[in-house]
């Protein structure tokens, strides 16, 4: 099951002409020593307007693979069409993803789905708190690549970068994680459902005070879960209190735990990552708190195939696979039509209740 924006089911006639007119250059049916055909003529030929004709060469400029020539008209990019037919004829899609063991379920699916759309993927690993080896990556991956698939570095401070990749109309889909600020394709996971569900969860078990712990608040994701908390607690007409809301801030302190437990005194807390839960879980243990007769849990960032190792923590298992499916289908359609509209694809995740 997925939430995705609304697809416009027409398509603009200049980019069903810029389509015709790409795979022309690219099948290399037009001289590349001489100008296109005049507008006028490409008017008659396709029996469209000349505005449509405009449009349709204005796309092809800001790619770079067209350029207008002052009482000369328009001629081809040679080097920007040559190596869009290498990237094209190589059918390579690049996966810019950090160096982890999470996420295998996810990639296993890109490249299963990759076979199916009949093209290759090549893995570019990288450091995901660097914004250096994740440039360096990116790189690497146009060099090779028609297309590119992007996990977003941990440091956040990478959005200028995608923001070049999308001015230069490279064929882009994030995944898991996005900024609200850019309209780039993303593929994540409906994380304010999953953050709404697993409040409810503990709700519905008859815990009335419920805390939320985040590991580092700022990640599109974070805020999404825990506007999904909020929403479940007015719903269910529980207090939304500040107080209640943690933020651990990079690093795992246990005075701050410590001192929060004994003010706020929370019956319950959902968790926005799964090892901070478990440590969390091991600190009120170990400090003679019952769990979860005292206090029970919800957390997220579960991963398919996953074995739960506390059976009394609900969890919100990402659905990794079809979201590594649909990423590849996604930057499938971008590549084919870079002018299409670009859409956000919120995939549902599984709620496992305990």
């Amino acid at each position: 099951m997925e939430r995705k924006k609304e697809d416009s089911v027409f398509t603009p006639r200049y980019r069903k002409l810029r389509e015709e007119i790409l795979a022309r250059i690219l099948a290399s049916e037009y001289d590349e020593t001489r100008c296109l055909p005049k507008e006028s003529e490409l008017c008659r030929e396709f029996r469209v307007s000349r505005s449509t004709v405009a449009k349709a060469l204005d796309v092809l400029v800001k790619q770079g693979l067209v350029k207008r020539i002052r009482r000369r008209g328009t001629v081809i990019v040679r080097q920007k069409a040559e190596l869009l037919r290498r990237k094209r004829s190589a059918g390579e899609i690049g996966v810019v993803f950090p160096l982890t063991n999470y996420w295998q379920a996810a990639l296993n699916a890109m490249f299963d789905e990759a076979g199916k759309q009949g093209v290759s993927l090549t893995i570019y690993p990288y450091d995901w708190l660097s914004l250096q080896s994740e440039t360096e990556a990116v790189e690497k991956a146009l060099k090779n690549s028609s297309g590119l698939i992007l996990y977003p570095g941990g440091r956040r401070d990478d959005l200028p970068l995608i923001e070049r990749l999308d001015a230069e109309k490279t064929p882009l889909v994030l995944f898991d994680l996005y900024f609200d600020s850019s309209p780039v394709c993303c593929v994540v996971e409906d994380n304010f459902y999953g953050g709404y569900k697993a409040t409810e969860a503990l709700i519905l078990s008859g815990r009335r005070r419920i805390g939320l712990i985040t590991p580092q608040f700022g990640e599109s994701s974070g805020a999404e879960r825990y506007a999904g908390y909020r929403a479940a607690l007015r719903r269910h007409g529980l207090p939304d209190e500040e107080s209640l809301f943690l933020d651990l801030q990079g690093k795992f302190d246990t005075e701050m735990l410590r001192f929060y437990f004994e003010k706020q005194k929370p019956d319950a807390v959902f968790v926005l990552s799964h090892m901070t839960a478990l440590q969390v879980r091991h600190f009120l243990i170990q400090s003679g708190v019952r769990v979860p007769a005292d206090v029970q849990f919800a957390k997220f960032d579960a991963f398919q195939g996953e074995e739960f190792t506390k059976r009394d923590i609900t969890t919100v298992v990402q659905p990794e696979e079809e979201m590594g499916r649909q990423s590849v289908r996604l930057l499938k359609e971008r590549i084919s039509e870079p002018e299409a509209p670009k859409r956000k694809i919120f995939i549902v995740p599984e709620i496992c209740i305990h």
